[in-house]
């Protein structure tokens, strides 16, 4: 339920032909469910990414879900120059956070 909404969110933030084409990971299948710390986390991987210019791969990514048809990152990272990449914490009773971070440029 939860990734058919996140990605309707992304069509409706870049427009669809952007949403698909966009590069999308998550950390949870990597560090599993942290609960307290996953936003922080979350937010952490993706600065390094940012600052690394890459997409980290979302580990034990499998099928699919037609009902989300997005671009996930898989079996490793992707080289991608970012302008700004989104975090976003999505919890249990409404509790939900988006950070844009972008590199810094002295």
């Amino acid at each position: 339920m939860n990734d058919p909404t996140e990605a309707n969110a992304l069509f409706s933030l870049c427009g669809e032909e952007t949403g698909r084409a966009v590069p999308v990971m998550s950390v949870k299948g990597t560090t599993g469910h942290t609960l307290g710390a996953a936003g922080a986390i979350e937010a952490i991987v993706t600065a390094l990414s940012v600052a690394g210019d890459c997409v980290p791969p979302t580990t034990g990514f499998s099928v699919p879900d037609p009902a989300c048809p997005v671009n996930v990152v898989v079996e490793a990272k992707m080289n991608y120059p970012q302008k700004v990449a989104l975090s976003n914490s999505l919890g249990f009773g409404g509790h939900n956070a988006s950070l844009a971070i972008s590199p810094y440029r002295a």
